[in-house]
């Protein structure tokens, strides 16, 4: 039996910056002042089969081309060379929402969504109570799906995606955005998919333990390139080793800083309490966190974002803070800096990897630079076992003890 997927030297090219204009109509029929815009491979030489059941996870940083890679599959976006060769009918959730129109409601995005895989009405009609159980939508599913928060468009999408009849199913990092029930929901139904039905699925997501649970074998790609194919096990160790890799220990500067881009980060640092960048921390400290960064040209607004992942990739917590000047005012061209700290008594002892990512507004999504390595230190004097314990955090309860009998 072929491979349900074919992916072979897949090679996708776009151009950084635009062509500057041209002047005169002799300038644009003679070619004197056309500029050439740098090109770079969002996917380049990328090949792998996928057969009938097999769960395919996608590893690797923003702009590694995960993304760019499930499009070109999805027959969204064409590859510059190569070929994709899909066996199969597909069903895709890339994009919260994509598929589904605003002024149409829920029960009425479901037909259309169906229709759009290209299913009839007597498919969708037969499955329609599945999904409507499944999404948890009942109540809303015939309101205006414009009306839907992010994770209900969420809900719905993939419940459609799930149950409508489809032999690859690739599924982007949309998964995010639900509460994490109904994230464990999603995961254990596309198991279902690929055990019991033999479905294939491509799987793109940070959650390394999401990846881990899910998928029989891994892809780890960077800045375009194949680097791993193999277990996920593997793969993701393999990953994490290179997020180390590039990390600082203490202090961070950004190695390709890029004077066209409107904002971007300079510099990060974690200090001790005497205000130098440390790589220990001990339990009852407050590490401060400080970040630099630089705006080209007046901005609205900027959005910092702050990934914390533990020793297995496990992503202990995200925050982004964004700044908005009061009164409609704009951040002004130049250096900035923000400072925040991080909880005494919160995590475990071990090492830690801090990422960083930098954007105009919270609703884009930024590159994230492996920026700090830093490592908690035991509890010492303060553990009663005087050992690690299991967990990522470990906060400091307070306890009252009311037990009878005690003198």
């Amino acid at each position: 039996m072929p491979p349900v997927i074919e992916a072979r030297h897949l090679v996708k090219q776009y151009y950084r910056g635009e062509f500057a204009p041209y002047d005169t109509l002799r300038d644009w029929l003679t070619g004197g002042r056309r500029s050439v815009r740098p090109q770079f491979n969002a996917i380049d030489d990328v090949s792998f089969c996928l057969d009938r059941g097999d769960r395919l996870g996608l590893v690797g940083g923003n702009g590694a081309g995960k993304s760019t890679l499930l499009k070109i599959l999805s027959r969204i976006t064409r590859p510059t060379s190569g070929e994709a060769i899909i066996r199969g009918r597909v069903g895709a959730l890339l994009e919260v929402g994509a598929g589904f129109h605003a002024e149409l409601t829920g029960r009425e995005n479901i037909f259309l969504y169906g229709a759009i895989l290209g299913m009839s009405r007597a498919e969708i009609r037969a499955h329609i109570d599945e999904i409507v159980a499944f999404s948890e939508l009942a109540s809303a599913l015939d309101t205006s799906v414009k009306h839907y928060s992010t994770g209900m468009f969420m809900r719905l999408a993939f419940a459609v995606a799930a149950h409508l009849r489809t032999d690859v199913l690739f599924v982007d990092e949309v998964l995010s955005v639900g509460d994490a029930a109904f994230q464990r929901k999603c995961l254990d139904k596309m198991d279902e998919l690929a055990t019991d039905q033999g479905r294939t699925i491509v799987f793109v997501s940070h959650n390394l333990g999401a990846v881990r649970s899910l998928c029989t074998r891994a892809l780890h790609l960077d800045n375009g390139r194949l680097l791993a194919d193999g277990d996920p096990e593997t793969v993701i160790r393999g990953y994490l080793a290179s997020l180390e890799a590039a990390a600082g220990t203490g202090a961070w500067e950004n190695p390709h800083p890029d004077t066209q881009q409107a904002v971007q980060l300079t510099g990060a640092s974690l200090c001790a309490p005497d205000g130098q960048p440390a790589t220990t921390f001990a339990p009852d400290d407050h590490p401060a966190l400080d970040i630099t960064f630089h705006v080209r040209e007046p901005v609205p607004a900027v959005a910092l974002t702050f990934r914390l992942l533990a020793a297995d990739g496990t992503v202990v917590w995200t925050d982004i803070h964004e700044i908005t000047p009061a009164n409609g005012q704009m951040i002004a061209p130049g250096e900035h800096q923000v400072t925040t700290r991080l909880p005494a008594r919160l995590l475990n002892a071990g090492p830690y990897l801090c990422l960083f990512g930098i954007a105009t507004s919270s609703l884009e999504t930024p590159v994230l630079h492996p920026a700090i390595r830093f490592r908690m230190l035991e509890a010492g004097e303060h553990s009663r076992t005087g050992g690690a314990l299991a967990g990522i955090i470990r906060p400091h309860l307070e306890w009252r003890d009311t037990v009878n009998g005690m003198h």
